[in-house]
């Protein structure tokens, strides 16, 4: 089958959100948090589609090392795909995922535990939990860091892999990983003040994504939640790992028959373009879908549906010719 590349450049989400300065976001957000706090409130849709998720696909859990591994399992539908979500995130964080692609493929979800430091750590861990739910994953979708990871898994080790998903992911790169430390310098502040800025950030960039209402306020709860800055902290360290120490040469997926499809966001302001060029660069032959608004949350949250259809297709299309080299 003829190599071919694709661009898919999409139209911009609906602008939401108001004028508010940052200030009042900020006061907003704290009375927010205080509020639901002490009031009893009735779930939101976002609320029992999660319960339903761990409900229908119970937490398994396995000792990898030293460290408590948890992971969950879609049926047997078809084609086994290894999800892995992004820093900060679990299983938990894709349920949405798991609710559309579950009827075309058995998904297979790790949750990262925040005191995972490295790439060799984590990978231990992730083919501990593949050994462990007896599957074999043909097909890899990676959100962020766990396309990081997917992407040094692929390399050794490409065989019975017929595609792989990169989702708002970087190449390794060690003048990036200084520049994202600098920027995340941040998230060494106490809890009780960084949840407020987290949840303000997440606020705006989902509302500028078309985002309101009680999506908006899950996600903002979510994101500046303990748990989650806990785990966002500790998978830093995984991130700057896989940054400066790992490198990719261009003959490593030399004779690889699979499939590769690359999602990215013109403002996304955590991978900047020049690192989004690089990936682009290392795997000429994907299909490339380029939102032009979003960020780096508002897609993968707003435009789950599509995401979901062309993560479906690109996993259970019959042909494994070789489409996507890094030449």
């Amino acid at each position: 089958m003829e190599s071919h590349r694709e661009l898919v450049l999409l139209e911009p989400a609906t602008e939401g959100g108001s004028s508010k300065t940052a200030l009042a976001f900020l006061k907003a957000s704290l009375h927010t948090s205080w509020s639901r706090s002490i009031d009893t409130v009735e779930p939101s849709i976002l609320e029992r589609e999660l319960e339903t998720f761990r409900t229908i696909y119970p937490a398994r859990e396995l000792t990898s090392g030293a460290t408590v591994w948890r992971y969950r399992l879609t049926p047997a539908t078809g084609p086994v795909a290894l999800m892995l979500h992004g820093g900060g995130g679990s299983a938990d964080s894709l349920f949405r995922y798991a609710a559309t692609l579950s009827p075309h493929l058995q998904l297979l979800l790790p949750s990262l535990p925040a005191s995972v430091a490295t790439v060799d750590e984590a990978l231990a861990g992730i083919r501990a939990v593949i050994a462990h739910s007896g599957t074999t994953p043909s097909n890899y979708v990676g959100f962020s860091m766990g396309g990081m990871l997917e992407q040094v898994m692929l390399r050794e080790d490409p065989h019975g892999i017929r595609s792989l998903t990169l989702f708002h992911c970087p190449p390794p790169g060690a003048a990036f990983a200084d520049a994202l430390e600098r920027r995340s310098v941040l998230m060494h502040l106490l809890p009780a003040l960084l949840a407020p800025l987290v949840r303000l950030r997440v606020q705006r960039e989902l509302a500028a994504s078309g985002l309101d209402g009680d999506e908006l306020t899950f996600w903002a709860d979510y994101y500046s939640s303990p748990e989650v800055l806990a785990r966002t902290r500790g998978h830093q360290a995984i991130v700057l790992d896989y940054l400066r120490n790992c490198s990719f040469a261009p003959d490593q997926l030399d004779g690889w028959g699979g499939r590769v499809q690359i999602f990215e966001t013109a403002t996304d302001k955590v991978i900047p373009g020049t690192e989004r060029a690089r990936l682009r660069q290392l795997y000429p032959n994907a299909t490339v879908t380029t939102f032009e608004n979003g960020g780096h949350l508002g897609n993968g949250i707003t435009r789950w549906r599509e995401v979901s259809d062309r993560i479906a297709a690109i996993c259970r299309h019959p042909s494994g010719a070789n489409i996507a080299t890094t030449r």
